[in-house]
C-alpha cells in the first residue's frame, strides 16, 4: 500500500488557452521504492538540462604502504540518476538550503 510522505503543495499552471491553476500535487512513497545511502554525486548540463549522477563509494581496505601503491582507482556504483531543468535546479537548491537551515538549529539547540 503506498503511503503519503508529505504535505500537498500548490503549483501553478499555465498556458495560452487556459487561466492559471492552482493544482495539489499528492506525494506518495510506494512500499516497494527502494533506498540506498550515497556518498558521492557528479553533475553536468547541458544548455537545457542537469544530469545528477548519485553513487556510493566504498574504499578499499589500505592496511600499509604497498597496498596504497597497487590501489590506482575505486569504484563508484552508481545508486541514481536524474535529469532536471536549470529551473528546477534553482528550487532544488533553495529547498535543500532551507531544510540545511533548519537542521542546523536544531542541531545548535540541542
Amino acid at each position: 500500500m503506498a503511503k503519503a510522505i508529505s504535505k500537498s503543495t500548490k503549483t501553478k499552471r499555465t498556458t495560452s488557452k487556459f487561466k492559471a491553476k492552482q493544482l495539489r500535487i499528492k506525494r506518495t512513497n510506494p512500499d516497494n521504492i527502494r533506498s540506498a545511502p550515497v556518498n558521492d554525486i557528479l553533475i553536468n548540463h547541458s544548455s537545457n538540462e542537469f544530469f545528477i549522477t548519485f553513487s556510493s563509494v566504498e574504499p578499499p581496505a589500505i592496511l600499509d604502504e604497498e597496498d596504497l601503491k597497487n590501489v590506482n582507482s575505486i569504484e563508484a556504483i552508481s545508486r541514481s540518476k536524474i535529469t532536471v531543468s536549470p529551473q528546477f535546479i534553482e528550487l532544488m537548491i533553495k529547498a535543500l538550503t532551507t531544510n540545511l537551515d533548519s537542521y542546523k538549529k536544531q542541531e545548535k539547540s540541542r
